[in-house]
């Protein structure tokens, strides 16, 4: 008599293609992790160039803000209108000759 193969029970029959559609499942999910973590990167980019764009913004605000108090100081002073002189209504508001 020669040797046999011992019977394979039914669980050992479906573990293997179990174990491929673990397998297939585990890639998946590897791949879904990959994604996520390229739309983060993606994201995390984007929201980096948006923070320098508003603190540019910011910048230019600050930066026109003083401009145009500049430019009213001087307007005020070649008009002779210092702030704080002829404040009050009705003051100053004489029309020329």
């Amino acid at each position: 008599m020669g040797l046999q193969k011992p019977a394979q029970s039914h669980f050992e029959n479906t573990s293997q293609p179990e174990d491929g559609s673990i397998g297939q499942a585990v890639a998946r999910l590897r791949q879904a992790v990959h994604t996520l973590e390229q739309s983060a990167a993606t994201a995390l980019a984007r929201d980096a160039e948006q923070a320098r764009a508003l603190r540019d913004v910011g910048r230019d605000s600050d930066d026109v803000s003083a401009r145009l108090d500049a430019a009213i100081s001087r307007l005020r002073h070649l008009v002779g209108d210092e702030p704080g002189v002829g404040d009050e209504p009705g003051v100053g508001d004489e029309p020329g000759p």
